[in-house]
């Protein structure tokens, strides 16, 4: 409660902290995201996250939004994809970057 009411302030060491506080308690990674939103910061950082998670709609709606779609990193969204065991979601995934490789270098190859 004193998250949600402000009373403590938000910051990268009380996200950190809520991070850690996780396993004993479920809604502090929900409040360490709400928070590293309201600070701005980090949209690397929360896409870490959400990727940990296997939240990748979530990750890649984050990279769309934040204009990160062309400089980010296919193998970390291909290998967590893989890590869901969901064919669908790897071959979205696939497609999403096949997708972005033929518009920035104008082959569906991924380079290494």
């Amino acid at each position: 409660q004193y998250l949600q009411y402000r009373v403590i302030g938000d910051s990268k060491p009380v996200v950190c902290l809520l991070l850690s506080l996780e396993t004993a308690y479920k809604p502090a990674r929900q409040l360490a995201l709400d928070m590293m939103s309201r600070l701005g910061m980090a949209s690397e950082e929360m896409i870490e996250v959400f990727l940990a998670e296997g939240r990748l709609v979530s990750a890649l709606n984050l990279v769309k939004t934040n204009n990160l779609v062309d400089t980010v990193s296919a193998r970390k969204f291909l290998e967590a994809a893989e890590k869901t065991n969901d064919r669908i979601m790897f071959f979205n995934v696939f497609s999403f970057f096949e997708e972005r490789n033929l518009r920035l270098y104008g082959s569906g190859n991924f380079r290494r």
